[in-house]
Order: C-alpha cells, then sequence, then structure tokens
C-alpha cells in the first residue's frame, strides 16, 4: 500500500484463501476485500474512518472472519519499505495463530492441573540426571523445597530424598535407564520421618531422545489401615 494514496496491490499466494476462504483472484481484483473480513470488534485497529484504513507499522493480533463464519487468530506485521523513487511503501504480513493459541491454551491448562495435583509430579531426563518438571507437591510429599528439586534433580532425590536401603535397586534403575511401571520406595523427610512412596513411571520418547514421568503419592497410612 501507499503510504498517502492507499494504492493497494495484493501479492499473497494461495495460502491467503486457507486462511479467509476467499481466493487470491478475488483479492487482486479488489484488495481492500481483506479489511472487510476483519472482526468488527478489531477493525479499530485499522479503520481510521468509516471508508479509509490506516497501516500502523509493527505487529498487531486480530481476528478475522473466514468465508465459512468461522474466526480465525491472525498475527499480523506490518513495515515500510522505500520504491525506486524513494517513495514509502507499506507492507503486511500475516500468519494464521489460531491453531498455535488454542494449543498453547491447552498446555497451559495442564500445567495448571499438573501443579495443583496431590501427586508428586516430575519429568526426568536420564541422560543428565535433571528434573526438567516438578510439580509442587513434591514440596509436601517429600517435605524439601520445590528449588531443591529443580536445581540437583535426580542427585538430589537419590542421595538425600530416598531410603539408604533403596538406593541400590534405584541407581541399578537408573543406569539401565528402566523402571517398574509401579514401584514401592522409601523416603526420609528432613525431619526424620519415613515415608513410603509408590511411584508410577512412564517412558516418553521425544525427538529420539528417552524421558520419563514419575508420579509418587505417599501410601504410609494405607500400608498402616491394612
Amino acid at each position: 500500500m501507499s503510504e498517502q494514496t492507499q494504492k493497494y496491490t495484493f501479492l499473497g499466494g494461495s495460502g491467503t484463501e486457507k486462511m479467509c476462504g476467499i481466493t487470491k483472484d478475488e483479492l487482486r481484483n479488489n484488495p481492500f476485500l481483506w479489511f472487510e473480513l476483519i472482526h468488527p470488534e478489531d477493525k479499530h485497529k485499522y479503520q481510521f474512518d468509516k471508508n479509509f484504513y490506516k497501516f500502523h507499522l509493527g505487529e498487531r493480533l486480530i481476528r478475522i472472519i473466514h468465508k465459512d463464519g468461522s474466526i480465525k487468530q491472525i498475527k499480523y506485521k506490518s513495515f515500510r519499505t522505500y520504491d525506486k523513487n524513494n517513495k514509502p511503501i507499506l507492507y503486511g504480513i500475516t500468519s494464521d495463530i489460531t491453531k498455535y493459541l488454542e494449543t498453547k491454551k491447552i498446555i497451559t491448562l495442564m500445567e495448571e492441573s499438573i501443579y495443583s495435583m496431590k501427586q508428586a509430579f516430575c519429568i526426568l531426563r536420564p541422560s543428565t540426571s535433571e528434573h526438567l518438571f516438578v510439580n509442587k507437591a513434591r514440596e509436601r510429599i517429600y517435605g524439601y523445597s520445590y528449588d531443591k528439586f529443580l536445581q540437583n534433580g535426580y542427585e538430589f532425590w537419590l542421595n538425600t530424598c530416598l531410603h539408604p536401603d533403596d538406593r541400590v535397586m534405584e541407581e541399578k534403575y537408573h543406569k539401565e535407564k528402566s523402571w517398574p511401571e509401579i514401584r514401592e520406595f522409601s523416603i526420609v523427610k528432613p525431619n526424620g520421618d519415613i515415608r513410603r512412596i509408590e511411584a508410577r513411571v512412564t517412558k516418553i520418547i521425544y525427538e529420539d531422545e528417552e524421558f520419563f514421568s514419575f508420579i509418587d503419592r505417599d501410601i504410609t497410612e494405607k500400608l498402616l489401615a491394612d
């Protein structure tokens, strides 16, 4: 788009049809048709008055209404360049981020759920013996601060939390990078209290690397009741 006269040329390809539901030929014949797709609540981000659209440089998130009626979340980046006569030209690049935002929301909800679990949860990378993720319940069950598990990982759990009677077997599991799906072991809390833990293990393969998730629950009271 030229900066002053609003001369607007559509240069997009077939991706625009997937994003908007309008063909590239339709947009080439009427480039301002794109602005008509903008969600009414977002038009103010571009609309200067009823019949005039103004580009704003930088990045904006807007919604557009697809031809099929669905609403798409769009990231729009606007730039200024200059033609051979040194006249400014504004151009924009759009990306459909609808699925990305939906996935991000789901991941956030999953993280919130994991953090609020009553069971201790962590993800271990055996190759480096580090905890990639730890929830707050681990602090309550083991009695040590959340940061201890993130900073020192598996070695802290093995040498500080785990009861000495169970360390040899756990070292064997770690060396072989193989844990039983369900196992029990004892831990020693900072106050000297010994608790019995049941751990459930799931192996995860991501980008050809092995990871393990652990869900630990304190079964001491259950065993005493039985």
